[in-house]
Parts: structure tokens; sequence; C-alpha cells
């Protein structure tokens, strides 16, 4: 049960992310991606007192909004992609990272949102379904598949990690639950 509901959601991401961006030009993998709702720039929060508009705590410092990457550092990349990790690459809230290799299919992918991380999540959870849930990483946390989903206080974050297939392409769940509790320090840092 869980590799189908996996490999369904899988197949349903691949399918909205080749829709939404018209495919890869440059004859990369194509990388199933997660949609997350986020807000346009101008109803982003900032470092402030209080609580936004959008119902969103302002107290945290976003800055992780623009360059997720630095939200990595002190993680061993190379050991969660099982190989050599070639250098991180953001976008927005997006951080990817793929293996030194050109000739490696792995990928390992971040993503932070703020806006509306608690509905976000429950959609999350209904779209992938959940394999295991976890305790003591967040508010509330789970896995599906090669996904880990966490939602802590008005944050949402998950990370993707896909090996190449030579490898072996599972990832231990507590590896995947060791990088996000580095992670979710280094936004409480930010």
């Amino acid at each position: 049960m869980r590799t189908t509901r996996w490999m369904t959601a899988l197949m349903a991401v691949g399918l909205l992310a080749t829709a939404a961006c018209g495919g890869d030009d440059d004859g990369a993998a194509d990388d199933p991606e997660v949609t997350v709702t986020v807000p346009p720039d101008d109803e982003a929060t900032t470092t402030s007192e209080g609580d936004g508009d959008d119902g969103v705590s302002d107290v945290v410092d976003e800055a992780f909004l623009d360059d997720a990457c630095p939200l990595l550092d002190g993680i061993d990349l190379a050991a969660l992609l099982g190989e050599p990790a070639g250098e991180p690459e953001a976008s927005s809230q997006v951080c990817r990272v793929r293996p030194a290799s050109a000739d490696s299919r792995g990928n390992l992918q971040l993503v932070v949102a703020t806006s509306r991380a608690a509905d976000n999540f429950e959609t999350q959870k209904d779209t992938f379904g959940v394999d295991t849930e976890v305790e003591g990483l967040g508010d509330a946390a789970f896995h599906s598949g090669p996904y880990l989903f966490v939602l802590d206080g008005e944050v949402l974050a998950f990370m993707q990690v896909i090996r190449d297939s030579s490898l072996g392409i599972a990832v231990d769940d507590a590896d995947l639950e060791a990088a996000m509790t580095t992670v979710l320090a280094n936004i409480a840092a930010s």
C-alpha cells in the first residue's frame, strides 16, 4: 500500500510540475516537485512585532524565503545523496542539490514556506498520504515516500531525497529526520 500510494502521488506531482513548467529543456532528469501555495511578494511577512494580515506571525526572520540553501548548513549532503553533492541551487523558497556527477539522477530538494503553513501541511497529507507520523519533530510531521513534511509553528518545511537508482533510491527515515532537525534549528537561528 505504501509503495502504491507513493507512486500515485509521485506521478500526479510529476504531471502537475510538467504541465505548470512546460517541461525541462536542458535534458536534466524530470524531478517531481510538490506544489505549495505561496503568496505574492506583497503578501509575504516581514520581521516585526505582531501578526501579519495573512495570519502569519511576523516574529520569524524570513530571509530564508529568498534563499533556502543556507538552511542546509551543517548537513552532510553527500551522505544523504549517497554520492558527492554538487553546489546547492536556490530558487525562491526552494533549495535543490544535485549530485556532482552529471550522470547521476539523484536529487535533494528542500522547500520552506510560511504562507498558510497549517493549511498547506494538511493539503500535503491529503495529497501524498501518510506512511508514518513522526513524533518530536516540529508541531507535526510525517513521511510519505521520499518526502518528510514538517509543520513547525508558522513554517512548513519539507525535504525530498531521491538517490540515483544505482545506489539504491531509499534514504533512511532517521537520516531525513536528522537533516530536518538541523534545518529547523537553522530556521530558529535565522
